[in-house]
């Protein structure tokens, strides 16, 4: 899947994305609020400033990302490799982290 279209499909009411290939994608700034990310691969992705508030994100390859200023608050990331991201100011209040990879 392309940026675009789930950017696309998001503004029209879609939120299910799962098992999206994003690797490397660009989403900065983006508001993907409420989005089920379940599996999905942003491994290298550029996601600074993005709101993934209140979304799914079980199982995610987040490693290497750039969450620089996320909101990932009331986020789903269990099971989520963060590894070697970059969470610099990245707002996980209440967020799930149980068994994800932090480093």
């Amino acid at each position: 899947m392309q940026v675009e279209e789930l950017l696309r499909r998001y503004a029209i009411g879609e939120t299910d994305f799962l098992n999206a290939d994003l690797a490397g994608a660009t989403l900065s700034m983006e508001t993907l609020s409420g989005t089920i990310l379940t599996g999905t691969d942003l491994h290298d992705a550029v996601m600074m400033g993005v709101d993934l508030s209140r979304s799914e994100l079980i199982g995610v390859n987040l490693q290497k990302a750039n969450l620089w200023n996320a909101n990932l608050s009331v986020t789903n990331l269990e099971g989520a490799d963060l590894s070697e991201a970059n969470l610099c100011g990245t707002n996980f209040w209440d967020a799930n982290l149980v068994t994800a990879k932090l480093v």
